[in-house]
């Protein structure tokens, strides 16, 4: 009699060893993204007063991709800065900019 309790606990011993939890968490990498729209027509970017670049040579259409955190935007058309804006972005986030 004493051995069946023994061998029950050892059973669910086992039991409670084999289960387990497994849990997996991704983490995308830091990005965030700043679309244009609007008047674009001879149109370049700078992104904290980098060189500046021509909407027309971003990979993606409009949508130029940078690191989360505070940048100072400015867009050019003709060697003019029409548009001139500090922002902060968020890991994820797309800010859009309408060009005048």
């Amino acid at each position: 009699m004493k051995a069946m309790p023994v061998w029950l606990v050892g059973c669910l011993l086992a039991i409670a060893c084999s289960c387990g939890h497994h849990s997996e968490i991704r983490v995308k990498a830091s990005e965030s993204y700043v679309r244009f729209f609007g008047n674009l027509d001879g149109v370049a970017v700078s992104i904290d007063s980098a060189d500046f670049v021509s909407i027309a040579e971003f990979k993606s259409k409009h949508v130029l991709a940078t690191s989360p955190g505070r940048h100072v935007i400015e867009v050019r058309r003709n060697g003019e800065t029409i548009v001139l804006r500090e922002v902060l972005l968020s890991n994820g986030t797309t800010l859009e900019i309408q060009i005048p």
